[in-house]
């Protein structure tokens, strides 16, 4: 909504010619929006920020690449077959997602694990500890709990290792 607000603005200007809004004044406006719009809709889009994701990987995981897939669930951030379905259904290179090795593969790859976490995250988005913003402890307790039940009290391991990593790479 902001985006396409302030790229209407910038074409009126442009439009209206008026002397005191130079050509260079109108690029400066334009070129400033398109980058503010494609950072928001890119935040939009990846909810999850980069330290927010390793740091769920530490506390899930422990980060170690042996991590397959054990009573169900797989990769480096544990995921199972229903949270990989919830988070799009992404597979490695145009794989079909019908194929019974199409879940393993995506979510044992750190990469494509990455962006079904932050398709499931986009989905189920809530603020779950009631403190009136959206962070890493929120996607912490979905990704843990499931989106339907993130309220609910995460194991104190788990907890303690997010916070203590999230406090590490001074997370606000």
């Amino acid at each position: 909504m902001v985006c396409s607000r302030i790229k209407k603005v910038t074409n009126e200007i442009s439009m209206e010619n008026k002397p005191h809004f130079s050509i260079v004044f109108v690029v400066i406006i334009s070129l400033t929006a398109s980058m503010l719009c494609s950072n928001a809709q890119l935040e939009a889009k990846n909810p999850v920020t980069d330290v927010c994701l390793g740091c769920l990987c530490e506390a899930t995981s422990g980060c170690k690449q042996t991590a397959i897939c054990n009573y169900g669930a797989c990769g480096l951030f544990r995921v199972t077959s229903a949270y990989w379905v919830d988070g799009g259904k992404l597979t490695l290179s145009n794989e079909s997602p019908d194929l019974p090795e199409a879940f393993p593969n995506c979510v044992n790859d750190p990469y494509c694990a990455a962006n079904t976490i932050q398709n499931y995250m986009t989905r189920y988005k809530q603020d779950c500890n009631d403190d009136g913003e959206i962070n890493c402890y929120d996607y912490a307790a979905i990704h843990r709990l499931g989106g339907y039940a993130c309220k609910g009290a995460l194991p104190p391991g788990y907890y303690e290792t997010l916070n203590s990593c999230l406090r590490y790479h001074s997370y606000n």
